[in-house]
């Protein structure tokens, strides 16, 4: 092998020892005599090893001198001369990228003796590694001239801006929004006792105001990588707010329409016509009222309530009959006399809202929506459009004690049925409203239809005369009939799914904390099992294989 260098050298880079090989049989050189005599000079070592980018100083001059020694031996043509001639370390450096790709950081050590971290070779390594953005080129500069220095930032990213989810403001003093972020617990409600507190509203004042949401700026990483904010659903008004209307000036301000209280709803406010009543020295059985009712006292004795709203009842319903297009609470319980066949002498009680009781015993009480019992329901038939819960949630507390339960989505209680075998049946996910809800989703579906025929019409105005749709009202438009398109899908796709009863099965469930007692009939859809003995803490579901499965409790 021919070859100009005279020399090999070998750098270990972590102790930082060099070391020199001559092998005379590697090479054909001027130097190199017939007589086999090695001419060699500590200037060409010198040469050599500072070729290498290494500082000459730090030579080692008595194994320098040694090495060259051997080397112009005449028994070196036939045995290479190894020497440790120097100790010498590199400059290094390293570049780290945080987690999240938003930082890059350099740090560099100092080279004692040998080669110095260049400015080329720090881009090489941020080319290797794929950082492309931010890169602070005057600062990497700066840092090479040191030699020396900490992890420091050399490369940063622009992180996104994070938006805002969309909120409600209420301006009516005691009435507190929902957060919309979270998950609506079943504990979190409207006091339809406070209505009592509540100030009276008059036409046109300002009750609540829609933030809308606001989606942030997308920001980029130092590998170039955009980053989107996290993203939040729209939120609007519920459609069937009573009472109330849009600023003419402002979408997002709701105004009273009506003089009345005000009611807080999840999406939003409704004002409604109040009225309170003293029962003690009524004159009669029959109360029928548009908007919320409070009445004080216990409702015994036949009487019969229908309100076109909420009614909350501050006692206790006794045998009577009470109906509500919105929700009923009472302060007390709901309860009956037993064994009493003669209509009249019973409880009913019909809501299109829910239900919120301290107990239940002895009654007949329908809900389209749920049912919220505080600690017992005793020989009752309760019907829930949606859940019934008995007791607090994950406590075990709330007993169901014989009669029958019918509910679509869940019952969940602390314990189920009697330890002396009195009947209790449990039945969910079976939908004993879907003739109604179909009923509602088809008017509102209507509704809509026809409101997006009318936005068609004026669209098409607006292509044959474009100056309809100036000052940005053509946007407007196109954007509601965007929204009402989906909301028909969305009401299309409900409709379907209860048709075709597939949308209860799977989230039905029954949920007991303490005790389900032997004796008990669980019901879930079509299918039916009778428990013979007792069972502890566990959730009841649908299985896959459309049986009754019994499993832990795992509630979402």
């Amino acid at each position: 092998m021919q070859d100009s260098s005279l020399f090999q050298f070998e750098h270990n880079e972590e102790t930082g020892n060099i070391t020199v090989i001559f092998d005379a049989k590697n090479f054909t050189h001027e130097n190199i005599q017939s007589d086999t005599h090695i001419k060699i000079t500590l200037d060409q070592l010198v040469h050599e090893f500072s070729a290498k980018g290494w500082d000459a100083s730090r030579l080692n001059n008595e194994s320098a001198a040694n090495f060259i020694f051997q080397c112009n031996e005449k028994n070196s043509v036939t045995n290479p001369i190894r020497e440790s001639i120097a100790n010498i370390v590199d400059g290094k450096f390293q570049i780290t990228i945080s987690q999240d790709k938003m930082n890059a950081y350099l740090q560099i050590w100092p080279a004692s003796g040998g080669r110095l971290v260049s400015e080329t070779d720090v881009k090489s390594k941020l080319e290797q590694l794929n950082i492309v953005f931010g890169v602070d080129e005057a600062l990497i500069s700066e840092l090479i001239q040191k030699q020396q220095t900490p992890a420091t930032v050399i490369a940063s990213g622009i992180p996104a801006e994070e938006g805002k989810a969309a909120h409600f403001i209420s301006y009516v003093e005691g009435l507190v929004p929902y957060d919309l972020m979270s998950n609506q617990d079943e504990e979190s409600f409207f006091d339809l006792f406070s209505l009592k507190k509540l100030p009276y509203i008059k036409i046109g004042t300002p009750i609540m105001r829609l933030v809308p949401k606001y989606d942030g700026v997308d920001g980029i990483d130092i590998t170039g990588a955009f980053i989107t904010p996290k993203s939040y659903p729209d939120i609007t008004f519920a459609e069937d707010l009573k009472g109330v209307k849009f600023d003419d000036l402002d979408p997002n301000l709701l105004i009273a329409a009506v003089e009345g209280k005000p009611i807080l709803h999840r999406y939003g406010m409704s004002v409604v016509p109040y009225h309170e009543i003293n029962l003690e020295g009524i004159g009669t059985k029959y109360i029928e009222f548009e908007g919320a009712l409070v009445i004080n006292g216990d409702l015994q004795n036949g009487m019969d309530v229908k309100v076109n709203g909420d009614i909350a009842v501050d006692g206790t319903i006794g045998i009577s009959r009470v109906e509500a297009s919105g929700r009923i609470s009472t302060s007390g319980g709901i309860i009956g006399a037993p064994d009493i066949e003669e209509t009249s002498k019973q409880v009913h009680i019909v809501c299109q809202g829910d239900i919120r009781a301290k107990f239940i015993e002895n009654a007949n009480v329908r809900s389209s929506r749920s049912v919220y019992c505080e600690h017992a329901i005793v020989g009752s038939q309760v019907i829930a459009g949606e859940s019934i819960f008995v007791g607090k949630r994950g406590v075990n507390s709330g007993l169901i004690r014989g009669g029958k339960l019918i509910a679509f989505n869940k019952v969940i209680a602390g314990s189920i049925g009697f330890d002396n075998g009195l009947e209790t049946h449990i039945h969910v996910g079976i939908d004993l409203f879907v003739d109604n809800k179909k009923y509602k989703i088809k008017k509102r579906y209507d509704e809509i239809l026809v409101e997006k025929q009318k936005l068609d019409k004026l669209i098409k105005l607006i292509f044959e005369e474009p100056e309809r749709g100036e000052n940005g009202i053509a946007q407007r438009v196109k954007l509601s009939r965007d929204k009402m398109i989906e909301k028909l899908d969305e009401l299309r796709s409900t409709y379907q799914k209860i048709e075709a009863n597939i949308h209860g099965l799977e989230s039905a469930k029954i949920v007991f904390y303490d005790t389900l007692y032997g004796g008990t009939t669980i019901s879930i859809g079509n299918r039916t099992m009778e428990f013979k003995k007792d069972v502890f803490s566990s959730t009841i579901y649908y299985g896959i294989d459309g049986e009754i499965k019994l499993g832990g409790l795992a509630l979402k």
